[in-house]
């Protein structure tokens, strides 16, 4: 007696419109245009409206700390955390199958976070310098999709990407190690650091 197919298949789970985003060559593309022209719009707003110079080098010595310190964190927990949202593990979990496909988060996505940073740090900074530093940290989202781009480009080995290209190889053999993209300042300090295997 056969079981009719209505009953014997599982539903299939359908696929989340962001991560169809993700996976379109034009998001890829368009991804690294937004995130430059953002850097660039919030780097430009401040350059006509920090009333502090001498604050300069510090606000920019904080935002690429803090940026760094954002990567990290989001990276560990938001795209390998067992409660982080479904549609950033299964991304994340489609670049770990596919390292060398070409996946990027929807260019639209970076815009919330970016918007969040803005506001807390003119509350904090005031409009001029609150913007350089978003600004800054705008830059350091760009390194990292830029650095991330070159380190799954086996042609490419101009110093120091065959370095970086190695430690992010270690994430991906050992998951829960080498989090770090742009520097491994974070995975040093907080444990997670593994040193990749001299060539």
């Amino acid at each position: 007696m056969s079981v009719p197919a209505s009953v014997s298949q599982k539903p299939v789970k359908r696929e989340s419109w962001l991560l169809r985003i993700s996976r379109a060559r034009w998001n890829y593309a368009l991804s690294f245009v937004a995130d430059a022209a953002l850097a660039l719009a919030l780097l430009a707003f401040a350059a006509f409206t920090v009333d502090r110079p001498r604050a300069v080098a510090p606000v920019v010595a904080a935002a690429l700390v803090a940026y760094s310190l954002i990567e990290y964190v989001f990276h560990r927990f938001a795209f390998h955390g067992p409660g982080s949202p479904r549609v950033f593990r299964e991304g994340h979990a489609k670049h770990h199958a596919a390292p060398e496909a070409r996946l990027a988060m929807p260019f639209f996505v970076p815009l919330g976070p970016a918007i969040v940073v803005t506001a807390m740090a003119i509350a904090v900074l005031g409009p001029g310098l609150g913007t350089l530093f978003a600004g800054v940290a705008a830059v350091g989202y760009f390194a990292y999709d830029t650095i991330h781009h070159l380190v799954h480009t086996p042609s490419v080995m101009f110093w120091p990407v065959p370095w970086l290209r190695a430690a992010h190889e270690v994430h991906h053999q050992r998951p829960r190690r080498n989090y770090g993209v742009t520097t491994p300042l974070w995975d040093v300090l907080l444990g997670t650091w593994t040193a990749p295997k001299k060539a």
